[in-house]
């Protein structure tokens, strides 16, 4: 092992003694086009003057210098495929030393243009045996399980193509930055082997239709599709001073809160809302590092006016008005707070609360001076129970909670506003989490932002403290909707006047279940919604009016509402009811039912694509007169048994949409494996409208889109447009409409050059381990990749990647 060590005491000296260095007024004079290289040079030459070792293993680099360290993984002849030498090499580096004060965070890099090709498949081959294929993928599983366990942050930097089991390691890291070149792909299943344990890791980052379209399409996910999923991406040309920015932001803070709020943060993603909160509160206030830099917050006169509250046609606005402290969250700003909240929920005439502020600045967050370290742990106790009270009533509210934000939003600020029903901002707006910069770790924010945007994009935010835009927010899911500062009272007006146009008692209802169906596994959410709504069914005149419009020349139950055809090993299920605009009758349904179900056995179905025929309409929902003819049990029931085949069909299932989507129409849409959109389509959730929440279909659509986003659709009822599904991620790929048979046709064909023995184990893992906690899942997903690995098509698919030819699959 090579180890060099450089100090010089003067840069500048050391400089001088590179040969580059040496020409460089010649060489910059002459060589103009070449200068690019030459900044980098000499920027990397400046580098390795703090203190810096460096450490060439055979398969990684190890370089460490002021309070970072960078393990690079260095193997271009094979890719920097994972070998078992090469994980052994990047897990004794990434553990040693975690007791050294001095260590501040831990970078994972790459040399070449392939970051990881994933794992080495000479390793995985059925010579090797199945004690060493478990191995293979046992290792991988430690070293994630103990990035999480690291006391400090680990970064992940990519510059390049990161595919399958190095999905899996970038995915675990606790922080993302990538160039814009980069991409992200699990192409495994191409050679017989589906990606269980990347799948893990993916599934925690992005919504589940996203991540099964990688999964058994093999299709990439681009450095900007990433941006949506918590990774931060820069230029090239940036990347060096990206990852500067980052380290020192991290730097800035105590190791000790760092290593207590990263602990943390991992372990409140595995518990119910409720408990996470209570949790938070005895983990951290025994434990606080509260530094001095806190005492210098200034504290309002006792009898200050700290909220204003007005109420106007059904419409309650909390305004935070405490300008000379930010509107820092002060007990006596909370008192305000709460009371203004729950004050009244039995009025009829209230339809919905807005938390807005006063000032540049939404909210600072808590009052620091009623933590300093002079004040009782009791009294600490009360602030953060207190925001947590007003969280909790937020979700019991049987009205919706609006944030409405222009401006910074740091801290418990961003708590309150990712608690909130929905979020509206403007473009002028920032969110921030930087409590660790005085010592003190957002643990109770994390809670808040980690169940509304990805893991990764939560953990950015949590342990570097660094601000997101509103386009970032956006992105991630925080906001829901983001609009210009002139037009945000409008889109406040129109959201309002949207809600107020509903039953409050309807609103109350969807609002209560969709909360608390969050919580559930997916069955018994869909088994609930069914027994919930029942019973309770608000059946208004505007649904007999609906569904006499939809459904007084109801045609002949003979007829076939769904139309099925199956061609090269792809079966298309045409819904074809033009009289009702493709609306759910219990026939239409049982028919869909019976093509899903038919035939799994048949080795030759590769595929099933939902789509329709009916122009500029995909479907409107459930058929009302079902509803209104006392239906309404076996509606909900045949729609949730659909979803359920759905998840266990053996094959993909794709929704192909060209129109609307409306109520139900969107559940079967969200609960499809992916979905393929052109930009004529739209989506929409508008029950409420006519008396009947659109619960179920919030089930589906809460498991794909942001907590917020798909609160914003089932709330409002407002429209939401292809571009804004895309963004959302209830869409995967977007395409023009003169290209969607193309795209199909792309799709189809990526499924079918796939073994279907693969892809059925890998999909059937993919959903149960969605309900598993985090360690169960590698478990079960380590087990899967060596059941996986003795399939005879995954033997073939083996051996032809090492003879370089197509595998010919058996399905078994």
């Amino acid at each position: 092992m090579e180890v060099t060590s450089i100090s010089p005491k003067n840069p500048r000296q050391y400089l001088e003694t590179i040969p580059l260095v040496v020409l460089w007024k010649n060489f910059w004079i002459s060589n103009r086009y070449l200068r690019p290289n030459l900044i980098q040079m000499t920027r990397a030459a400046f580098h390795l003057t703090s203190n810096q070792c460096t450490k060439s293993d055979q398969y990684t680099k190890l370089l460490e210098y002021d309070g970072v360290r960078e393990i690079s993984l260095r193997e271009p002849k094979t890719r920097n495929s994972l070998s078992l030498p090469m994980m052994e090499e990047i897990l004794q580096h990434l553990c040693a030393e975690w007791h050294n004060k001095n260590l501040r965070c831990i970078i994972i890099s790459s040399s070449g243009p392939i970051w990881s090709a994933g794992h080495d498949l000479k390793e995985l081959s059925p010579e090797c045996g199945v004690e060493q294929q478990t191995l293979v993928f046992e290792k991988l599983i430690q070293i994630v399980d103990n990035i999480r366990k690291a006391p400090v942050p680990v970064v992940a930097k990519v510059n390049g193509i990161v595919a399958a089991g190095g999905v899996q390691l970038v995915a675990s890291c606790d922080m993302v930055i990538c160039t814009a070149n980069s991409s992200f792909v699990t192409p495994s299943a191409n050679i017989g082997v589906f990606a269980s344990t990347p799948a893990v890791a993916m599934s925690r980052l992005i919504p589940h239709n996203k991540c099964l379209d990688m999964l058994l399409t093999g299709h990439p996910i681009t450095a900007q599709d990433a941006l949506k999923y918590g990774i931060r991406v820069v230029p090239e040309t940036d990347l060096d001073k990206e990852m500067d920015e980052i380290i020192k932001s991290i730097k800035n803070k105590s190791r000790a809160v760092l290593a207590l709020g990263k602990e943390f943060f991992y372990k409140q993603l595995e518990l119910p809302l409720e408990q996470a909160y209570r949790q938070a509160v005895k983990t951290f206030l025994p434990r606080y590092y509260v530094s001095s830099s806190m005492s210098t917050t200034a504290v309002g006169p006792p009898f200050q006016k700290y909220v204003e509250v007005t109420e106007c046609d059904g419409v309650r606005k909390i305004t935070l008005n405490d300008p000379k402290t930010r509107n820092s969250l002060s007990m006596a700003m909370m008192d305000s707070i709460l009371e203004a909240l729950c004050r009244d929920w039995c009025n009829k005439n209230l339809r919905c609360i807005i938390l807005n502020a006063h000032g540049n600045v939404w909210s600072a967050g808590h009052n620091l001076w009623e933590l300093g370290p002079c004040k009782p742990s009791k009294k600490q106790t009360e602030i953060f129970e207190k925001l947590t009270e007003i969280i909790l009533n937020i979700y019991k509210m049987p009205v919706p909670v609006i944030a409405e934000v222009n401006g910074l939003a740091a801290a418990a600020g961003c708590q309150l506003v990712a608690s909130c029903d929905f979020v509206i901002a403007t473009d002028t707006s920032t969110f921030m989490t930087p409590g660790a910069n005085f010592g003190i770790f957002c643990s109770t924010p994390g809670i808040a932002i980690s169940r509304v945007m990805s893991r990764s994009k939560a953990a950015y935010m949590l342990l570097s403290g660094l601000p997101i835009n509103a386009q970032e927010a956006y992105q991630a899911g925080l906001v829901s909707r983001l609009v210009s500062e002139n037009d945000l009272e409008k889109e406040m007006c129109l959201i309002t006047a949207a809600i107020k146009a509903k039953s409050r008692a309807v609103i109350a209802l969807g609002k209560q279940f969709y909360y608390e169906q969050l919580q559930l596994p997916v069955k018994e959410a869909y088994r609930l919604g069914a027994e919930t709504f029942v019973p309770k069914c608000f059946i208004t005149s505007a649904m007999h009016t609906t569904a006499g419009t939809f459904c007084e020349n109801d045609v002949p139950k003979i007829r076939k509402y769904v139309r099925v055809e199956e061609k090269d090993g792809v079966r298309e299920l045409i819904i074809d009811d033009p009289t009702t605009n493709n609306s759910f009758s219990l026939v239409l349904m049982d028919t869909l039912l019976d093509a899903i179900r038919s035939d799994w056995s048949n080795k030759e179905l590769r595929c099933i694509v939902l789509r329709s025929v009916i122009k500029d309409v995909w479907s409107i929902g459930y058929n009302l007169r079902g509803l209104v003819d006392c239906q309404q049990i076996e509606i909900f029931r045949k729609l949730n048994d659909i979803v359920l085949s759905m998840h266990e069909a053996p094959i993909p299932i794709i929704a192909e949409v060209n129109g609307l989507v409306a109520g139900a129409g969107c559940q079967l849409v969200a609960s499809c494996d992916f979905v393929i959109a052109t930009d004529k389509s739209t989506f929409i959730t508008s029950g409420a409208d006519i008396g009947l929440f659109c619960s179920t279909a919030g089930i589906a659509l809460s498991r794909v889109m942001s907590r917020s986003k798909a609160a914003y659709m089932l709330m409002t009822g407002l429209p939401i447009t292809s571009q804004e599904a895309y963004e959302a991620d209830l869409v995967n790929r977007l395409v023009d409409e003169r290209h969607l048979y193309k795209e199909m046709l792309n799709t189809t064909t990526a499924i079918k050059a796939k073994s279907r023995a693969v892809i059925a184990l890998g999909k059937k893992f993919y959903y149960k381990q969605l309900q598993l906690p985090f360690e169960e899942a590698y478990r079960l997903g380590a087990h899967k990749m060596t059941e996986n690995l003795a399939l005879s098509d995954s033997k073939e698919g083996l051996k032809s990647f090492q003879k370089k030819r197509k595998p010919i699959w058996r399905h078994e």
